[in-house]
C-alpha cells in the first residue's frame, strides 16, 4: 500500500469521501505514488453521477466498470500526483470530516507525497518539520505543468539553529527565508528526503 512507511496519527480517508468534476475517462485520472519508488500505485479515474449513473464514483482507470476504488484508504496527509490531458476544467470536493487540532506525519521513506488537507491557505511558516538534515532533506513544490521542481525548502528546528529556525531555500540556507510562501489548500508537496532520518511534518489545526 502506498505509504507503507508513513504514520499519521492513524488517520485516514478513503477516496470514496472526494467527488470528482470534469474527468474525461479516456485522458484525465489521479496516481497515488509509492514513498520509494515512485512507481504509481493506484491510477483512479472519477465516473459523475449525472453522466454515468449507478457507475458513479471512483474506478480503476485501467478497469473502469470492474473494479472499484471509492474504499481505498490512505493517511491522511497522502497527496495525489494529477495526469490531465483532456484540457477539461478539473474540479474536487471533499465530503469528509475536517479534522480538530493540529496533527503531524512521520515518515522514513524517500519520496512520500503529502499536502495540505485543511480547508484553508496557510503559509509555509504555519508548517514545522523535525528530523530534516540541511545538506540532504528538502520538500518540493512542482510546477503542475512541467513538474519541474518551483520550490526547494529545508526546516531547520529552533533547538539546534536557534533564530534561523523556519524554513529556508534549499540552495540558500541562511540567505532565502521561504516562510511566507503561500500553501493554499491541497497544495501538495513531494519530499525528498535521502539522510535516511525519520521526518516528522506537522500541520496546525484547522480552527
Amino acid at each position: 500500500m502506498f505509504n507503507r512507511d508513513v504514520t499519521s496519527d492513524g488517520l485516514t480517508y478513503k477516496l470514496g469521501d472526494f467527488i470528482g468534476a470534469g474527468m474525461d475517462i479516456t485522458a484525465d485520472f489521479i496516481q497515488f505514488l509509492d514513498a520509494d519508488t515512485l512507481e504509481s500505485n493506484v491510477e483512479a479515474v472519477y465516473l459523475d453521477e449525472e453522466t454515468y449513473g449507478e457507475y458513479a464514483g471512483w474506478w480503476d482507470y485501467n478497469d473502469v466498470g470492474g473494479t472499484s476504488l471509492d474504499d481505498e484508504e490512505f493517511p491522511f496527509t497522502t497527496a495525489f500526483l494529477a495526469a490531465f490531458t483532456s484540457g477539461n476544467e478539473i474540479s474536487f470536493s471533499y465530503a469528509g470530516a475536517v479534522l480538530k487540532g493540529s496533527r503531524t506525519f512521520s515518515t522514513t521513506s524517500q519520496s512520500p507525497m503529502f499536502g495540505n488537507y485543511l480547508p484553508k491557505s496557510l503559509t509555509l511558516a504555519d508548517i514545522t518539520a523535525s528530523g530534516m538534515d540541511i545538506t540532504a532533506d528538502f520538500v518540493q513544490i512542482l510546477d503542475p505543468d512541467t513538474l519541474d521542481s518551483d520550490i526547494e525548502a529545508v526546516y531547520l528546528d529552533e533547538e539546534t539553529y536557534g533564530e534561523y529556525a523556519g524554513w529556508w531555500d534549499y540552495n540558500d540556507v541562511g540567505g532565502t527565508p521561504l516562510g511566507d510562501t503561500p500553501i493554499p489548500a491541497g497544495q501538495g508537496f513531494l519530499g525528498a528526503f535521502t539522510s535516511g532520518n525519520e521526518i516528522t511534518v506537522t500541520f496546525p489545526s484547522a480552527y
